[in-house]
């Protein structure tokens, strides 16, 4: 039997669902991952992704918007705390969330690497 990994600091493959507004590096949300929940932040975008082909389209864009596709590092608000997670392709109930603010669905994800 394995212990499920813990982690601060992920990469993801996010899809924006509902945002009126751009999301940019720094962005605060609230993290739902299985049980928990938590405050991140996004620490940085990688590449935006075509949701059809897969196909990366650019890299290290600036902002996301609603109905894009993107990886993007985050990572949890509070130092000191760290949230059982697994990587999607081992374990999907334990790597996917979803991303809210004010009260609203934003996103849903994947973890695709645990860093810390």
């Amino acid at each position: 039997q394995e212990l499920c990994r813990v982690g601060r600091v992920f990469d993801a493959k996010i899809g924006i669902l509902n945002y009126t507004s751009i999301i940019r590096q720094g962005h605060p949300a609230v993290l739902h991952i299985h049980t928990a929940v938590a405050g991140v932040q996004l620490k940085r975008l990688i590449t935006l992704i075509n949701h059809e082909t897969g196909a990366i389209t650019k890299q290290h864009p600036i902002f996301i918007k609603q109905g894009q596709v993107a990886t993007a590092t985050l990572k949890l608000s509070q130092p000191e705390q760290i949230i059982c997670m697994e990587l999607f392709e081992s374990f999907p109930q334990l790597g996917r969330f979803t991303l809210s603010s004010g009260g609203r669905t934003i996103a849903v994800g994947k973890v695709i690497k645990i860093i810390e």
